[in-house]
Parts: structure tokens; sequence; C-alpha cells
């Protein structure tokens, strides 16, 4: 089973305001309900097995995902792959 900790968050090396916003808000969230503070870095690191990724990063390409942001009528586009955490 995963630990929260094995998590870190990722954004882009130029993320937005609003993205660094948004990936701050996750990481507070995540302390709040567990008690633990996983880090945020940018898109310019390694990618590892566990992210949480916010924002346009170099990830999409390494996944092989086509986001086309600019014909999407949505503001927030959510992609879930459903894990076991534990609060170690």
């Amino acid at each position: 089973m995963k630990k929260v900790t094995d998590y870190v968050i990722v954004i882009s090396a130029d993320a937005s305001e609003n993205e660094r916003r948004a990936a701050t808000f996750i990481r507070d969230n995540i302390r709040l309900v567990c008690g633990k503070l996983i880090p945020i870095v940018n898109d310019t690191q390694p990618a590892v097995e566990n992210e949480i990724v916010v924002g346009e990063t170099n990830r999409e390409k390494l996944d092989g995902l086509v986001i086309n942001r600019y014909l999407m009528e949505v503001s927030y586009l959510v992609s879930i792959r459903l894990i076991n955490l534990t609060n170690a």
C-alpha cells in the first residue's frame, strides 16, 4: 500500500500563479487531513512513480497525453487513478 509521503506534487517550472496556488492548496489540505507534508517540485525534476500533477507540465508528453486546453469549455480537467494510501 502506498503512503502519502511516497507522493510529490509536480508543477511546471514556469507555472502560473494560479497553478502554484492550486498545488499549495492540495499540499495544505493533504497536511490537514493526513498530518503529512508532501513536497511541491517542478517538472525539471526526474519523474517518479507517485505524482500529483497540477497544470500543464512535461509529464503529459512522458505519459503520451494530448490535452487541447484551448478548445475546452471547462475550467478544470481531473484525471484520477484510484489508489489506497496509508497515513504513514
